[in-house]
């Protein structure tokens, strides 16, 4: 099975290091308006359940998953002039 998540709300941005290895603390924006562990977990049994090959979860974002599949390079295009979170 595969997975394929968008942005989750977890605490690794606040348990991420910068780059002089101290403690970056913040919550990401990203990860902030992410969906739940608790839900991924819901839709990862049922997806275990029915036996489906492939489990998409997330938001918005998960628009880009299908932008890549069949534009490929729209997708790389449009990746490129992306700004960090």
């Amino acid at each position: 099975m595969v997975f394929l998540t968008g942005k989750i709300r977890t605490h690794i941005s606040l348990n991420a290091l910068t780059s002089d290895g101290s403690a970056h603390g913040v919550m990401d924006q990203g990860q902030e308006a992410g969906k739940s562990p608790e839900a991924l977990a819901e839709r990862i049994i049922r997806g275990l359940e029915r036996g489906e090959e492939e489990v998409n979860f997330g938001g918005g974002e998960m628009k880009a998953l299908w932008i890549k599949r069949f534009f490929p390079r729209l997708f790389s295009r449009l990746i490129r002039k992306q700004k960090p979170e």
